[in-house]
């Protein structure tokens, strides 16, 4: 339903967005099966806002990557000092 009018629906998502008047729209929920027996409730949230979710998510994440990158290299660069090796550091810093 989304894709029947795509270039409406997007642009509706970032009218809302860039205003600041988006709000997410409540999940769906889902019971899936648990193999134990039993349900759980999945919540699925709208095709608009998991494409609000992915825009904000590909436009922070650069920058929040900088930025814990760099608070990593200090807490390392401080661990290093108190007995911590380089060699433990640069692995953490790998993963």
């Amino acid at each position: 339903m989304f894709e029947k009018d795509l270039a409406g629906n997007l642009y509706k998502v970032w009218n809302r967005m860039s205003s600041g008047t988006y709000f997410p729209p409540p999940v769906r929920a889902v019971s899936i099966p648990k193999k134990s027996g039993g349900e759980r409730v999945l919540g699925v949230p709208t095709v608009s806002d998991r494409i609000a979710q992915m825009v904000v998510k590909q436009m922070i994440e650069p920058d929040l990557d900088i930025l814990l990158s760099s608070r990593l290299l200090r807490l390392q660069a401080g661990k290093i000092g108190s007995g911590c090796s380089w060699r433990h550091a640069s692995a953490m810093l790998e993963a």
